[in-house]
């Protein structure tokens, strides 16, 4: 494989031929695409939330917690210059009053192991490889992303034309009180 080209054969999911030259803003990538996460608030985390996170820089994978350091978990994302959008990015800044701290694991490869339960009852592990919520599947969609760092602006996409504030916090307040918050 030329250089370049994201490094373990994930077809689509990568820089190259296609898909443009990887963004000057990003140094050499990474040695793994697994990321190490630490400081994540156990109760208010999930692997859907650890991926709604990390998609935001790359296609997500696999999500693995640490059962034995709580508040960790690993990150397999699809190609090394995600973890370096990722870690620019992420990398401490706070999430639930915990500071992040990102950085390249020395494993390659998430291997699906012992799951457990989380506080709200989900899975430690889960697989998103495949997932149509993943937002870098074609050069076309990649072309799409707005890559920026995490900040307390919402930025709402596609809203119908008649929307008003009143009614964008009617729909946000039933959402949150199902759950459906990060």
């Amino acid at each position: 494989m030329g250089p370049g080209m994201g490094g373990r054969g994930r077809g689509n999911q990568r820089y190259g031929p296609g898909y443009g030259p990887p963004p000057p803003e990003y140094g050499p990538h990474a040695d793994s695409p697994v990321l190490m996460v630490y400081g994540l608030e156990p109760s208010k985390i999930n692997a859907d939330k650890v991926f709604n996170i990390f998609c935001l820089y790359g296609n997500v994978e696999r999500v693995k917690f640490m059962k034995s350091k709580p508040g960790a978990a690993m990150v397999e994302m699809g190609d090394c210059y995600s973890v370096d959008r990722a870690i620019t990015h992420l990398n401490n800044n706070f999430l639930f009053g915990q500071k992040l701290n990102v950085c390249v694991s020395k494993q390659q490869a998430i291997v699906p192991g012992q799951c457990y339960q989380l506080e709200d009852n989900t899975s430690s592990f889960k697989d998103f490889h495949g997932s149509r919520n993943n937002r870098f599947t074609s050069p076309e969609q990649a072309a799409k992303n707005r890559i920026q760092h995490p900040s307390n602006v919402l930025h709402f996409f596609n809203a119908q034309p008649d929307i008003s504030a009143e009614i964008f916090n009617q729909v946000k307040k039933k959402k949150s009180n199902k759950g459906c918050y990060l």
